[in-house]
C-alpha cells in the first residue's frame, strides 16, 4: 500500500508539474523581492561602514573662520571623550585653463586618511595625489598648475602654484562623484580635491581638527553610535563656543590696549606740539618786537649803517628759522591728526570685528555624502515594509486558491483511499510534499536570486554618484527564515485545512460530488436597466465569477456552469471548447482545461 501511495504522489507531481512549477515561482517571486529590499539596506550600511573604517573616517570635526593656536589645540585635546584628534588645513585654488576648482588638503596620518588607488602621497611641498576619479583626466608626473579667481599664480595661502601628480587616492571626507561642496574659488562648486604636505601652506595654524570619541559603540548609521556622537557634539559645541568668544574677547582686549598705547603716545606729543607752538608764539612776537624797534631806529638816524645791515641780516635769518619751525610743527600736527584718525579707524573695526566661529560637527553635518548614502538606505528600508507586501499578497492568494482547489479536486480520492484503510495522514501526504516541496523550491531561487541579484541591481542605482567600491551581499538567515516559513504556511496550511474538514465526514459521503451550491442572485442583478441589455453569454459569465471566486482564481475561466453535447463534451457559452478529465453531471464539472 505505501508503494501505491507513493506512486501516486509522483503521478500526481506528474499530472499536475505545470501548476506546481507556477506556485513555486510565484512564491520564488515573493521570496525575491522581500529578501532583496530587506537585505540592501543593511547590505548598504555595512559596505559604508567597512569603507569608513578603512578609511579611520573622523567621527566630527570642528572647523575655524581663523587659525587654530596653539592654545586652542591643547584646549580642544582636553574635550570630553576625544581620544584622537588630528590638526589639518586646507586651501581652495582653480586649476589653471579650466573652470574646475579644487581643494588642496593637508595630508593626515591618524584621522580621515587618504587611501593610495595607484602612485603614492606626497612628499615634498611641490607633490601632490588627486582624486582617484581624476585618472582618466591626468596621469602620474604630469604638472597640475593652479591659479586664483583672477587667473593669477599668485595664490593667497599657498606657497607654490604647480605640484607635480605622484598619485591618486581616496577619501572618506569627499564619497560622492559630484556635488563635493561649496568653494569660493571658480564657480562656487567644488570639482575635485586633492592632498598635499602642510609645508604648502603659508600660515602655521591649522583651520580644521579631526575627532575621534572613545565612548561610541556601534558601527555607522546605527541608532547607538549616531546618538553617542551626537551627544559628544552637543557637549562640545558650548564650550567651543565660550572658548571662541573667551578669545574674541581677548583678541579685542588686546587690540583696544595697544591703541590706547598709542593714543597715549600722541598725547605727550601734541602735549609737546603744543609747548613748541607755545615757544614759538613768543619768539615770533619778540622777533616782531626787535623789527619795529629796527625800523624806528632806522628812520631817526641814530643807528650806524653797518650796524643796521648786521641786524637786518640777524632778524632775516630768525624769520627764516622761526618759518622753518613752523612749517615742521605743522607736518608734525599733521602726523598725529592723521595717527589719530588711524586710531579712530582701528577702534571701528574692533568694533566690527567678526565673530571667531569653532564649529564642531558629526559625519552627518560635516560630510553630505555620509547623509545621503546614509539615507538612500533608509528609503530602501521604507520601501521594503510596504512594496513586497504587493508580490506575497498575490502569491499568498494564488497559493491558497489552488492549494485549496487541489484538496477540493481530491475529494473522491481522499474518500477511495480512506475507504481502503489508509490513514488521515496518508491521504494528507501529498498535499504536505506537494506543498514543501513547491514552497522550498521557490524560497530556495528567491532567496538565492534576491539575496545577490536584485541588492546588486539597487545599490548601482542608488549608489551611483558614490565612490563606495565593494558592495557586500552576505545571506540574510533571518529573513531566509522568514520567507522559507511564509512559503510553507502558504502552500501547506490549506490543503490540510481543507483535507481535514473533508476528513471529518464519511468515506462513503467524500466519495460522492460534492452538491453545487444554491442559486442566489448576484449584485447586478438588482440593477435593472443594466442586468436587461446584458446577454445570454455575459450574465453567465458574472453569476459564474460571483459564484465561484476561488475556481475562477486556479482555473482562468474553468469550473463554471457547463453544458454537456451529444458527444459527451462540454461546451460552455463563448468562444472556447472543453474537456473534462472525469465523466460528470450536466450542469456539473470537475477538473476542466480548455484549449482553442
Amino acid at each position: 500500500m505505501k508503494s501505491i501511495l507513493r506512486k501516486n504522489i509522483f503521478r500526481e507531481f506528474r499530472f499536475s508539474f505545470a501548476r506546481f512549477i507556477s506556485i513555486a515561482t510565484l512564491l520564488g517571486l515573493g521570496v525575491f523581492v522581500l529578501i532583496g529590499l530587506k537585505v540592501t539596506g543593511p547590505d548598504m550600511r555595512t559596505t559604508g561602514n567597512d569603507y569608513y573604517t578603512a578609511h579611520k573616517m573622523a567621527d566630527a570635526v570642528i572647523n575655524s573662520n581663523t587659525g587654530i593656536t596653539k592654545a586652542d589645540q591643547a584646549y580642544m585635546r582636553q574635550l570630553p571623550h576625544v581620544k584622537k584628534i588630528e590638526f589639518g588645513t586646507s586651501k581652495d585654488a582653480i586649476i589653471k585653463g579650466t573652470n574646475d576648482s579644487i581643494r588642496l588638503n593637508s595630508k593626515t596620518d591618524n584621522l580621515s586618511i587618504n587611501q593610495t588607488i595607484s602612485g603614492r602621497l606626497p612628499k615634498t611641498k611641490n607633490e601632490i595625489a588627486l582624486s582617484s576619479n581624476e585618472r582618466s583626466r591626468y596621469k602620474i608626473g604630469e604638472t597640475l598648475r593652479l591659479v586664483n579667481n583672477h587667473n593669477q599664480s599668485r595664490i593667497s595661502g599657498l606657497k607654490n602654484a604647480s605640484y607635480k601628480i605622484v598619485g591618486f587616492v581616496t577619501s572618506s571626507d569627499y564619497l560622492m562623484k559630484e556635488n563635493l561642496g561649496a568653494t569660493s574659488a571658480g564657480t562656487g562648486q567644488l570639482s575635485t580635491f586633492g592632498v598635499v604636505v602642510k609645508d604648502v601652506f603659508t600660515s602655521t595654524q591649522p583651520t580644521i581638527a579631526r575627532l575621534s570619541y572613545n565612548n561610541v559603540h556601534g558601527k555607522s548609521y546605527t541608532d547607538k553610535y549616531e546618538k553617542q556622537v551626537q551627544s559628544n557634539v552637543d557637549n562640545a559645541e558650548s564650550r567651543l563656543n565660550n572658548r571662541a568668544k573667551g578669545r574674541r574677547n581677548q583678541l579685542r582686549s588686546s587690540a583696544l590696549k595697544k591703541i590706547e598705547n598709542k593714543e597715549k603716545e600722541l598725547a605727550t606729543q601734541q602735549t609737546k606740539l603744543n609747548q613748541s607752538k607755545k615757544q614759538l608764539s613768543a619768539a615770533s612776537k619778540r622777533l616782531k618786537s626787535s623789527k619795529d624797534q629796527l625800523s624806528r631806529a632806522q628812520s631817526t638816524g641814530r643807528i650806524p649803517v653797518g650796524q643796521l645791515s648786521a641786524q637786518q641780516n640777524q632778524l632775516a635769518t630768525q624769520t627764516a628759522q622761526l618759518k622753518a619751525s613752523y612749517k615742521q610743527l605743522a607736518i608734525s600736527q599733521n602726523k598725529i591728526n592723521r595717527a589719530r584718525q588711524i586710531m579712530i579707524d582701528q577702534r571701528q573695526a574692533i568694533n566690527r570685528f567678526p565673530a571667531i566661529i569653532y564649529q564642531i560637527q558629526s559625519r552627518n553635518d560635516y560630510n553630505a555624502g555620509y547623509n545621503q548614502f546614509g539615507e538612500n538606505a533608509k528609503r530602501i528600508d521604507v520601501l521594503s515594509n510596504t512594496f513586497p507586501i504587493i508580490f506575497f499578497a498575490v502569491a499568498i492568494l494564488v497559493s491558497l486558491t489552488t492549494m485549496s482547489r487541489m484538496a477540493e479536486e481530491k475529494r473522491q480520492e481522499i474518500g477511495t483511499q480512506r475507504a481502503l484503510g489508509y490513514t488521515k495522514f496518508d491521504t494528507m501526504k501529498v498535499f504536505l510534499i506537494y506543498g514543501t516541496l513547491a514552497g522550498l523550491l521557490g524560497s530556495i531561487i528567491g532567496a538565492w536570486l534576491g539575496t545577490g541579484l536584485l541588492p546588486r541591481k539597487i545599490f548601482d542605482a542608488y549608489a551611483a554618484n558614490f565612490v563606495i567600491p565593494n558592495f557586500q551581499t552576505p545571506p540574510s538567515g533571518f529573513w531566509i527564515g522568514i520567507s522559507i516559513l511564509i512559503s510553507l504556511i502558504c502552500t501547506i496550511t490549506p490543503a490540510v485545512w481543507v483535507t481535514s474538514k473533508m476528513l471529518k465526514d464519511q468515506p462513503a459521503t467524500l466519495m460522492l460530488p460534492k452538491p453545487p451550491k444554491s442559486g442566489s442572485k448576484v449584485l447586478l442583478e438588482h440593477v435593472p436597466f443594466i442586468w436587461r441589455h446584458l446577454s445570454f453569454n455575459y450574465k453567465v459569465t458574472v453569476r459564474n465569477l460571483a459564484r465561484y471566486k476561488g475556481a475562477h482564481a486556479y482555473d482562468n475561466f474553468g469550473c463554471i456552469r457547463m453544458y454537456r453535447t451529444s458527444d459527451n463534451r462540454f461546451w460552455h457559452p463563448g468562444f472556447f471548447k472543453w474537456h473534462c478529465q472525469y465523466p460528470v453531471s450536466e450542469y456539473y464539472s470537475l477538473r476542466c482545461y480548455w484549449h482553442l
